[in-house]
């Protein structure tokens, strides 16, 4: 519709960078980016306006023990926080003035070894808060922000072996969970009686790469890999729910974007 501009170089500096980046970009347009440094094995941050030379560079994690993956988001002022996994624990870290404040230890003892594997989820809440979901042994857990520290939450107890996990906030900052369990891909949510239910994404091996998206109305959507066929498919959260107990919604799901799509995926959902 608008066209595409022609790329252009953000961070270089003779590095190998880019790898695992997160982006965010505030109601001035301007851009939020956190992104590893596989040189110097830091994770950096970098702001711009579109089209225009960063204006901040800096580092956000220097110790050289960060692992790739990290999530970065925006809180009402249009501060960046961002969330990493550092020695087996999850961190998180907020851009005060010209300089990143005190880290905060979210959970210690998560799934952090595999590198590029997602093994935790961030969102910011209406009132510029953090979730985060994440594994830790067996388990699946979802935290967020009170206002003075973490409120912690065992959402899955026992999972089977995975690693991809991903978190988006609907109306009412309800939580939206995906993870991957045993080749099937599951949502985890609150019902209308505000208990926890568990409905199934896919199965057959999808679920790699999952990433969520809510809209104003509350429609939950999910782009995933089928790690059989290598396939980028969509699926969506339909306002079809089952009845009393448990109150769960029935999910479209299948519809493949790409037959070739692969790796790494993102995915945003505009105002309509």
């Amino acid at each position: 519709r608008y066209g595409w501009k022609v790329p252009y170089t953000l961070a270089n500096q003779g590095h190998d960078v880019g790898k695992c980046s997160s982006l965010a970009v505030d109601a001035q347009g301007i851009q939020h980016i956190s992104y590893y440094d596989n040189t110097d094995h830091t994770l950096k941050y970098v702001q711009a306006e579109i089209g225009e030379d960063p204006s901040v560079m800096n580092t956000i994690e220097g110790s050289g023990l960060a692992v790739c993956f990290s999530v970065i988001g925006l809180d009402l002022a249009g501060n960046p926080s961002v969330s990493f996994v550092r020695g087996g624990n999850l961190y998180l870290r907020t851009l005060i003035g010209a300089g990143w404040g005190a880290e905060l230890l979210v959970a210690s003892g998560v799934n952090g070894a595999y590198t590029y594997y997602q093994n935790f989820g961030m969102a910011m809440e209406s009132y510029g808060y953090p979730h985060l979901v994440y594994r830790k042994g067996n388990d699946l857990w979802y935290s967020y922000w009170t206002g003075s520290g973490f409120s912690h939450n065992l959402v899955v107890d026992e999972l089977a072996t995975g690693n991809h996990v991903a978190l988006a906030l609907g109306p009412g900052n309800r939580p939206s969970i995906a993870y991957y369990e045993g080749s099937v891909l599951n949502h985890r949510t609150k019902n209308v009686l505000d208990i926890w239910v568990t409905e199934q994404i896919a199965g057959s091996g999808a679920g790699v790469g999952v990433v969520l998206a809510v809209d104003p109305s509350g429609k939950v959507m999910a782009a995933y890999l089928n790690n059989i066929g290598m396939n980028l498919a969509f699926a969506n959260r339909s306002s079809v729910c089952n009845g009393a107990p448990l109150y769960t919604c029935i999910w479209t799901r299948g519809e493949v974007v790409d037959a070739q799509g692969e790796d790494y995926v993102s995915m945003a959902v505009e105002r309509n």
